[in-house]
């Protein structure tokens, strides 16, 4: 026969009940505080991390100092990029301070392995080379009339329109898009530069030609896709069928590599997703927009960086005459 509790065991079990909750609750919330794309990136990241640890015979958690200093070591030896290694280091850093434990990133030891990695490679990142309107419609036009022809148009033409980083393009789902006068608006709840969710709205205007117009090679690639809600940008298999999960940001840049390569005939190696992006800002340039117009609408934050996107010829904004000579 059981027995009810007692009330003061029914008070101590009440107690843990809420105070599981609410460790629940805190862990949710640290989550929160960092944007979904980048939790993402931190798991993948100590998922590598503890299988190196594996290989190598070290304990991952807690760590040895000297264990995240030879790990640093092995990624500058795989020529991983520089902010590719301080993002694995601080996601390593994280899951310390998350499970409680001493921070071993915070050791001499490793703080001068990453300044001689940054002093040696550098930390300026590689500036892709921009992808142009015609260089867009040229990709565009070459593409069939499938679901994944479609996909890919949406894809180039959203991306160079909407000045859309490539996390931004994978992570679109359909009930941010709403329709607007001139064409559409879209909401997105986080991006790199609003950590803090406060969304950021995007203007993507309607053009003139049919096949180029972003809002309707949009329309037109979701009615083909047969997408009524949830993940916009899907990966198509070989034989047509289309995931119900979103595309990876690294396809969206695959995606960009290879129409380039086959389309246009260029060293993919010189472009990425980022292009598309480039080229937003360097056409806008071109044609006469100010820096803060090209920064609001590329959702730029700082000059400095807005400036590294752009990519004009010196000579198409000539200054001498400026100079009175």
């Amino acid at each position: 026969m059981t027995h009810a509790l007692v009330p003061d065991e029914q008070n101590e079990r009440s107690i843990e009940l809420a105070l599981e909750r609410l460790i629940h609750s805190a862990k949710e919330l640290g989550s929160a505080a960092r944007s979904p794309a980048t939790n993402r990136a931190y798991a993948s990241d100590l998922l590598l991390y503890r299988d190196w640890c594996a290989q190598h015979g070290f304990l991952a958690f807690p760590a040895e100092p000297q264990t995240i200093a030879l790990y640093a070591a092995a990624l500058y030896e795989q020529d991983r990029a520089v902010a590719t290694i301080r993002r694995r280091i601080i996601a390593i850093a994280f899951e310390h301070k998350r499970r409680d434990l001493p921070v071993p990133t915070d050791h001499t030891l490793v703080k001068e392995v990453l300044k001689g990695i940054r002093r040696t490679r550098g930390v300026a990142q590689e500036k892709k080379a921009p992808l142009r309107g015609d260089d867009v419609k040229i990709m565009m036009s070459a593409l069939p009339n499938t679901p994944r022809g479609w996909r890919d148009r949406a894809i180039l033409v959203l991306g160079y329109a909407g000045a859309f980083r490539r996390s931004e393009l994978a992570a679109l789902q359909l009930e941010w898009v709403v329709s607007a006068p001139g064409g559409l608006e879209i909401l997105l709840p986080f991006s790199k530069t609003d950590q803090e969710g406060a969304g950021t709205r995007v203007i993507i205007e309607s053009g003139e030609d049919e096949m180029t117009c972003p809002v309707r090679v949009l329309k037109r690639y979701l009615y083909e896709a047969k997408i009524t809600s949830g993940p916009i940008f899907r990966a198509i298999d070989r034989h047509g069928n289309i995931s119900n999960k979103a595309i990876s940001s690294e396809s969206i840049a695959s995606i960009v590599k290879r129409h380039v390569e086959k389309s246009l005939g260029r060293n993919a190696d010189q472009y990425g997703a980022h292009s598309l992006r480039s080229g937003f800002a360097t056409v806008l340039d071109e044609h006469g927009a100010t820096l803060p117009q090209i920064m609001q609408r590329g959702r730029w934050k700082s000059e400095r960086v807005a400036r590294g996107y752009i990519r004009s010829e010196a000579w198409q904004q000539p200054l001498s005459g400026k100079l009175g000579l």
